[in-house]
């Protein structure tokens, strides 16, 4: 059999957010950091016309899974038109009621929303994702090495924004 010649490595495919990052991270990390600033992001966005867009879908979704009996007890998400106060209040109730199931997927509402604070947290630098050191290492030599590095991932849209 004649030898076997391998080509030097040019791209890394990596299944993210697992390979980068614990998979317990939105469980542990992500979503305690959420309900922590849900209201001062909603307080401080509460005139964008995107954020009412949002507070409208986690409401209506909340109504949905209130028809299920494992959701009867799940706080309801006041009305645009009732106090902003209310409204924050009910959503960070709501927000923290559907945390706590842990779902393997939130509802697109509340998935958008935590899309958003999270996001806002990246910019301004209040909210960090601890990374595998030995990720952080092998970042450095494929940029030094000029590989291409490539991702696949399982989560929605919304999740893949803030990475």
């Amino acid at each position: 059999m004649p030898p076997v010649t391998i080509r030097p490595l040019s791209a890394v495919l990596l299944d993210l957010p697992n390979t980068i990052r614990d998979p317990e991270f939105k469980k542990n990390v992500g979503n305690p950091w959420f309900l922590q600033h849900v209201s001062q992001y909603l307080y401080s966005k509460w005139d964008d016309p995107n954020t009412i867009d949002i507070v409208r879908n986690v409401r209506n979704e909340v109504l949905v899974l209130q028809k299920d009996p494992k959701y009867k007890d799940i706080p309801l998400v006041a009305e645009v038109t009732s106090s902003k106060s209310s409204v924050i209040s009910s959503i960070e109730a709501s927000s923290r009621y559907l945390c706590n199931k842990n779902l393997k997927q939130d509802p697109r509402g509340l998935e958008r929303l935590k899309s958003v604070v999270w996001r806002d947290g990246f910019r301004n630098k209040t909210f960090t994702v601890p990374l595998y050191a030995d990720f952080i290492t092998a970042a450095a030599n494929w940029k030094r090495s000029k590989i291409l590095v490539f991702g696949t991932t399982d989560t929605t849209a919304d999740e893949q924004k803030i990475y």
